[in-house]
């Protein structure tokens, strides 16, 4: 596949992902009393800023948006949502069809914090293929 066809990959993945988060918010994502946006992970026994798992990412500059477009970032669960995989089965099969499109079509998945344009110049390698169990 093309550079330039990967990268229109890329872009659709991605906003499949995104669409798929803001239709299931498996995360739980809300904002706090403070204003800031929080996870059902990172809440209130977490200290500063970062109240969400992408909070340490140094592209993330307010806190509250992310202005990165990537794909990583974006088919990426943490563990919290792993250990209730009953409750959010249909989320997770379908993402695991993403990642699997991703996977099929080499396109870089370990590449997290990272812009898109750097995706495909860096040595982002296509992560061996687990899929999140969802049974």
């Amino acid at each position: 596949m093309k550079q330039t066809a990967k990268s229109k990959l890329y872009d659709l993945l991605y906003d499949e992902a995104d669409k798929l988060f803001k239709e299931y918010n498996p995360c739980n994502i809300r904002t706090d009393d403070k204003g800031r946006a929080i996870c059902s992970r990172y809440h209130d026994d977490y200290d500063g800023w970062r109240k969400l798992c992408c909070g340490h990412c140094l592209l993330h500059i307010d806190g509250h948006s992310c202005p990165v477009k990537c794909l990583s970032c974006k088919l990426f669960v943490c563990e919290h949502i792993l250990c209730r995989k009953k409750e959010h089965k249909e989320f997770l099969d379908k993402l695991n069809k993403l990642r699997d499109i991703a996977f099929d079509n080499e396109i870089p998945t370990s590449t997290f914090f990272t812009r898109k344009g750097d995706v495909f110049t860096k040595s982002g390698s296509v992560r061996k293929r687990i899929p999140y169990r969802s049974e």
